[in-house]
């Protein structure tokens, strides 16, 4: 392990005009500090191959390992008061499949209280690294999650335990062969066009377009759905019983939700108004009542929240995410180490279980990466569409059409590996956990010296996971190019730009590249015989 030198710094603007500071490396963007007008906010320290090993969030040290197959593996978490070789507050193992599926998270906390703050009832909450309702008796307590899947990686069950006293959490899921959830053991017309009609106690209905015009939640709430000419969700009428509300959202000319109002009744004034500011397709900051919450992530590119600065210039507070393999924020801390929102979900994304202490604005809404909570709907603002977690599938069919895949709701076959940052493209995390197009940019401002082998290292990874197999003889005759197979095709790798060319087994000719989780590159084919191999 080493501390990165040779920094690069940028800063940016938030929408107060405040500078936030950034220090990178001149191996590429890879992000090493944070701070806010002098202010520390984040450290952060890489390996030699640029993968993070330890994050340093106010009074807490979170290290990071990785398994043989460069798979995120443990997860521990400090104090950085308190020796190392003391147990960690809070440790999380993950376990994987032959194809990396994630089946296991295996969460040890330790009982003690930290920070000097004693254990009692009124802080219980809100200690880091306790199981609910136990005391503080200096011992360790174990919970899980385990996650099973079928041939196509869905993710059919979910089986979440803790101590005895606190019980556990158990999902099943039913798919129809395009990927619908569906409730029960048969469809039964449930499900047409790949839009589900019913699930649970929710009834959906959609217009002609195919976007959702009407959800029915029980028998007591029902939701309208309105669009405007670009089919942007523009308004939303919900009643309750005697309640009604009117949600309204704007939006800017690159189609970013830029407010919301909420209207109670009848009423001509808003209840409540939510401002949003960008940062080109990331949500910058958001101003609610008056009230500033400006969003730090974990990379640049990267839709991974890392920290909150909350308030205004010369009174503001941060807290700090922690988050799960996908992303998804589990727990919020302030600078003392101590828990101020932690929320625990179904598989999909509902949130099942949420706790945030009583100040005004401690709720957290970020939810998968890119997508942010309505609370007063339900459901997730995604950038270019909206994500019903409560059925696992976008409410409006994919903008790119046919490009999205056969069926155009589809968020992807799981959500612990899958992001859909934009709500327009589903791509699978590669195994260290970055996103493709991190690992790309990632290389962007490599040496050669030092990209080749990081490229190499992904490639085996990636190799091993889906059990290609070197093909010597073709290496041998094409001076010594690394060159796997699957025994359909020939993958030649690319070291410059991190990706495969996609070889046909016969012939040797090009048939495109292809990038480390094997998504075809558009417009990639070569014809002129520069990229074809000798096969005999």
């Amino acid at each position: 392990m080493f501390r990165l030198s040779n920094r690069q710094h940028y800063s940016i603007n938030d929408a107060r005009r405040n500078l936030i500071h950034s220090a990178c490396t001149k191996a590429g963007p890879s992000l090493h500090q944070l701070n806010r007008i002098g202010r520390l906010i984040n450290d952060l320290e890489r390996d030699a191959l640029h993968e993070e090993v330890l994050r340093t969030q106010g009074a807490l040290h979170t290290r990071t390992r990785y398994d043989r197959n460069g798979r995120l593996s443990q997860k521990t978490l400090h104090y950085q008061q308190v020796a190392r070789e003391v147990l960690p507050l809070l440790q999380k193992d993950y376990q994987y499949d032959a194809s990396d599926n994630l089946v296991a998270e295996i969460l040890t906390q330790t009982q003690r209280p930290g920070a000097n703050r004693p254990a009692t009832a009124a802080n219980d909450d809100n200690l880091i690294g306790r199981f609910h309702n136990q005391s503080s008796t200096g011992k360790s307590y174990q919970g899980s999650a385990q996650y099973g899947y079928n041939p196509v990686e869905q993710i059919q069950s979910m089986h979440r335990s803790s101590p005895a006293s606190l019980g556990q959490h158990i999902e099943s899921l039913n798919y129809d062969p395009a990927g619908n959830l569906f409730d029960g053991y048969r469809v039964n017309g449930l499900i047409k066009h790949n839009r589900v009609h019913v699930y649970q106690d929710k009834r959906y209905r959609y217009d002609r377009f195919g976007r959702l015009s009407e959800k029915r939640i029980g028998s007591s709430r029902i939701q309208h759905f309105e669009y405007d000419a670009e089919h942007r969700l523009i308004c939303i009428r919900q009643q309750q019983g005697s309640m009604a509300q009117r949600i309204v959202f704007n939006y800017d000319p690159l189609g970013r939700r830029i407010s919301k109002q909420v209207y109670n009744n009848d009423a001509s004034e808003p209840s409540n108004r939510t401002l949003f500011h960008w940062q080109g397709l990331r949500l910058l900051e958001e101003v609610h009542d008056g009230r500033p919450s400006l969003y730090v992530y974990a990379d640049l590119g990267s839709y991974e929240p890392l920290a909150r600065v909350d308030g205004k210039p010369g009174s503001e507070a941060i807290y700090y995410f922690h988050t799960n393999l996908a992303g998804l924020p589990e727990q919020l801390t302030d600078t003392d180490g101590t828990t101020v929102w932690h929320s625990e979900y179904q598989a999909w994304g509902r949130t099942r279980d949420e706790w945030h202490d009583h100040q005004p604005g401690r709720e957290q809404n970020l939810r998968f990466q890119g997508q942010y909570l309505d609370r007063e709907t339900g459901l997730h603002y995604n950038t270019f569409r909206f994500y019903d977690p409560d059925v696992g599938r976008f409410t409006q069919p994919d903008p790119i059409g046919l490009a999205g895949g056969l069926n155009l709701y589809h968020y992807g076959p799981n959500p612990a590996q899958w992001v859909d940052p934009l709500g327009l493209q589903r791509c699978k995390n590669l195994p260290n956990g970055q996103t493709v197009s991190e690992f790309e940019r990632s290389l962007a401002f490599l040496p050669p010296a030092e990209r080749v082998p990081v490229v190499r290292g992904m490639a085996d990874q990636v190799a091993r996971s889906r059990s290609w197999t070197r093909a010597k003889k073709v290496e041998r005759l094409n001076n010594g190019r690394t060159v796997y197979t699957d025994g359909k095709y020939y993958y030649s790798l690319d070291t410059q730009h991190g990706r495969f060319e996609k070889i046909d087994m016969k012939k040797g000719k090009h048939l495109g590249e292809v990038d480390m989780n094997t998504s075809p590159i558009p417009n990639s084919l070569d014809p002129s015989g520069k990229h074809d191999l000798r096969v005999r």
